[in-house]
């Protein structure tokens, strides 16, 4: 028996099921009306798309030019469409653990890395006309003492919950 996939997308509203055609059936007869109703539509705009299509086995071959919703490749790397020095405007930052912080932040969220050095940050933040001739070691330990920076046991750092949410407010 082959599996069946359903997908139903309508703006941010998204449900996806997989498995036996009669599961899916099953769940679609239950629930489509409520899922329709939270999309916002109960007839289903133009914009939405509804899909219920078999899925061949893992062993066959695969031929992605006729799947419905094509997936993301996992080491898909979107493209960041703003600069360091354009975020730091938009953040206002100006004292240099703000610009510190916002750097930290703008490595973490746009380049994904989770954990970085004072070299990488220095790199990063050397480009600022406002970094100016500045050292993030010098810098550090002002953003390691309010808790935005932590420094972890390889000694690199990361961004904390804490330093995440006060760039994500606009620093403040």
């Amino acid at each position: 028996m082959q599996p069946t996939h359903f997908r139903l997308k309508q703006g941010a509203f998204e449900v996806e099921l997989s498995g036996s055609a009669e599961f899916v059936e099953r769940q679609l007869s239950r629930y489509l009306a409520s899922w329709m109703q939270a999309a916002g539509d109960p007839e289903l705009g133009p914009e939405a798309r509804v899909a219920s299509t078999p899925v061949a086995p893992a062993d066959a071959p695969q031929d992605n030019s006729s799947e419905v919703f094509p997936r993301v490749r996992p080491d898909f790397q979107p493209k960041v469409n703003v600069s360091l020095a354009e975020f730091v405007h938009m953040k206002e930052a100006v004292s240099p653990s703000d610009l510190l912080v916002v750097g930290a932040y703008y490595l973490e969220k746009y380049h994904r890395q989770e954990s970085f050095t004072a070299a990488d940050l220095q790199k990063s933040l050397a480009q600022l006309p406002a970094w100016d001739c500045r050292q993030v070691d010098i810098e550090l330990e002002s953003v390691l003492t309010m808790g935005w920076l932590e420094r972890l046991r390889d000694g690199h750092y990361t961004l904390t919950f804490k330093g995440q949410n006060y760039v994500r407010d606009g620093l403040v």
